[in-house]
């Protein structure tokens, strides 16, 4: 099974992986690390490199982090130049979380990657517009 690591700046990816849990139940085989005030990039790369060692990552693990240009994805991309094995997605959400949960005995590690890459930006949109252009159609 493919892992999936929450690095987020704060409890975002706590957060997100109790209400995925909510919502789809298959929070098993994910893992959650807080990046937060006072810690360092080299805490950070100490933990996911930790985290890391004591998961099962033959099947390859999804590093799902919050902001492209921050620390966790940057440390996050550095450690996963070493090994292909884990692919780092930026931008997490809950739709991307529940999306790659779901799927990630579906397809291999690089099929999910891009898969929950393409599925967030299908989940993104101006919802009040939608409903506007469909109100408009109806009339």
């Amino acid at each position: 099974m493919i892992e999936v690591l929450l690095v987020t700046h704060g409890q975002l990816g706590r957060e997100l992986k109790k209400t995925a849990d909510m919502i789809s139940g298959h929070t098993d085989g994910a893992e959650t690390i807080s990046f937060l005030p006072g810690q360092g990039v080299e805490d950070l790369e100490r933990t996911i490199k930790s985290t890391l060692s004591g998961i099962d990552t033959k099947d390859g693990v999804l590093c799902l982090v919050d902001m492209p240009g921050g620390s966790p994805a940057r440390v996050a991309a550095s450690i996963a130049l070493d090994n292909d094995m884990v692919q780092v997605v930026s931008g997490v959400n809950l739709a991307m979380l529940v999306e790659a949960l779901l799927m990630r005995n579906t397809m291999d590690i690089y099929q999910l990657a891009k898969h929950v890459e393409q599925s967030a930006h299908g989940s993104i949109m101006n919802i009040g517009e939608v409903f506007r252009e469909e109100l408009k159609k109806e009339c």
